[in-house]
């Protein structure tokens, strides 16, 4: 998997996935019904690769977006993915040079 990386890869969409039933899925969020408020950006990735990608009228890849609580959820799933792959052990302490010059 590339991530992190600056420049994602680009796939086509796995063949088992209904293109049609996705592509609706997107059309409707951002038609912005009220019942899921505002949809400026979304990005699809698979085995990462992004397979869509979709913004709002005036706004790109390069648009700061304001994350509100969605940075915590993706970032406590990264986490949980990095401690069962055993990458990282939540009991040891952090060996970054800013955090030591901070403490």
């Amino acid at each position: 998997m590339p991530w992190p990386t600056k420049v994602w890869p680009r796939a086509e969409l796995d063949g088992r996935v209904d293109r049609d039933l996705l592509d609706g899925s997107l059309d409707h969020a951002f038609a912005q019904p009220e019942s899921l408020g505002t949809t400026n950006a979304m990005l699809i990735v698979h085995r990462g690769a992004i397979v869509r990608e979709r913004y709002a009228d005036g706004l790109d890849a390069a648009t700061t977006h304001i994350s509100w609580s969605m940075a915590k959820s993706m970032l406590h799933a990264i986490i949980g993915i990095l401690v069962r792959e055993g990458r990282l052990d939540v009991a040891t302490a952090a060996d970054d040079p800013a955090w030591r010059a901070a403490g």
